[in-house]
């Protein structure tokens, strides 16, 4: 019975050993395959890797392998299971963030890069994922100060600049946006994102020219680039040459048709072209897309009002209003459009909201001026 025991004891050593073994041999394998670009093969071993024991290092690689082959569902799984194990580990953070941003979750992966930040103060690529997602989402003032801190923390890694370039540019402050976008070309003179920036930029500013050369040398570059294609529509459509706007913005939305800042502007472009059924037929287009495109609401309300439909240009303003209820614009459109059906009074109110709140906009508080000296009877 003692030798039987033995036997068995040596035995269930053995297969111990052997499991470990194959489990090394494996997890070798894997690493081995990431190194070589064998992505799928690297997924094999780590999976065959742990059926003989479970890892974490095993199943972090593993959820590295699963996101190099696009299978994100899985790569999240494995990252969460790891991060029980390692809740302190700031890489781990990160990689759960950017898995998140390519699944569309994108309040996930902002929540998962300020862990990753808080467990480690000087993670810029965390920071400038994190700045980035807030600059996507609208946060300006959260995204500059996390970018800000970025540029800190590393001065040499010019990405920081491209999204610093693009923040400025849309807070309308042009010099510091054109100050950094072309700081990120002189890291990387082939920088897409850069000349894409600086065309949005100049085409703010009104800078036509330099805005068309901008985005035509990313076109030369990527012809389907859909980006280039709305700002080489856009930028037509200022110089009043909406046939060419027309052309590159049909081009985008071959590409991507759900691109409602294309169908925007196609709105614009057939309203230049005074085909107004047209245009209407696009900025409906564009908020089917995007339920709460407050411009392509009040590009719907001015071309209603100029035609007389004043019922339904005052519906789609109200509509505006609901997703922004202290734009100045959007209460000087609704002033006018009380102007057009003779209620000064209500026009008034609405001229003096939108010049109280339009502190930093010259153009439009002349606008407002003129308007409230029409009402007073003044030249």
């Amino acid at each position: 019975m003692k030798h039987w025991l033995k036997w068995a004891l040596l035995a269930g050593t053995v297969l111990l050993a052997s499991c470990q073994d194959m489990a090394i041999y494996h997890y070798n394998r894997g690493l081995d395959a990431i190194d070589e670009g064998d992505n799928l093969a690297a997924v094999n071993h780590f999976e065959k890797s742990l059926t003989y024991r479970d890892d974490a290092d095993a199943r972090l690689n593993l959820g590295v392998a699963y996101y190099t082959t696009s299978d994100y569902e899985r790569a999240l799984e494995q990252f969460e299971i790891v991060l029980r194990v390692f809740p302190g580990d700031p890489d781990l953070h990160y990689n759960l963030a950017q898995t998140y941003e390519k699944l569309g979750r994108n309040q996930s992966a902002m929540r998962e890069y300020d862990v990753a930040i808080r467990l480690k103060r000087d993670f810029h690529q965390a920071m400038v994922a994190y700045g980035r997602l807030l600059l996507e989402s609208g946060g300006l003032d959260s995204a500059e100060d996390i970018l800000v801190r970025a540029m800190a923390t590393k001065p040499s890694y010019y990405p920081t600049y491209i999204y610093l370039g693009w923040l400025y540019a849309k807070k309308d402050k042009h010099h510091q946006a054109t100050h950094y976008l072309y700081r990120a070309l002189k890291a990387d003179p082939g920088s897409v994102e850069a000349r894409l920036g600086l065309g949005y930029t100049f085409l703010k500013r009104k800078l036509y020219t330099e805005s068309l050369n901008a985005y035509q040398k990313v076109y030369v570059l990527e012809p389907e680039n859909v980006e280039a294609l709305l700002g080489l529509g856009l930028t037509n459509n200022a110089l009043d040459h909406p046939d060419q706007g027309i052309e590159f913005l049909e081009k985008a939305l071959e590409i991507q048709p759900e691109f409602p800042e294309a169908y925007k502007g196609l709105g614009d472009a057939y309203k230049k072209k005074k085909q107004f059924v047209a245009a209407i037929a696009n900025y409906r287009l564009a908020i089917q897309q995007r339920p709460g495109y407050v411009e392509a609401y009040t590009s719907v309300g001015a071309l209603l009002a100029m035609t007389g439909h004043y019922e339904e240009a005052m519906e789609s303003y109200d509509r505006a209003q609901v997703e922004a209820p202290d734009d100045p614009w959007i209460l000087y459109y609704v002033g006018q459009l009380y102007m057009d059906m003779n209620e000064t009074e209500r026009a008034k109110r609405y001229f003096q909201k939108s010049f109280d709140l339009a502190q930093t906009d010259a153009d439009l508080r002349v606008l407002l001026s003129n308007s409230l000296k029409e009402i007073r009877g003044e030249k």
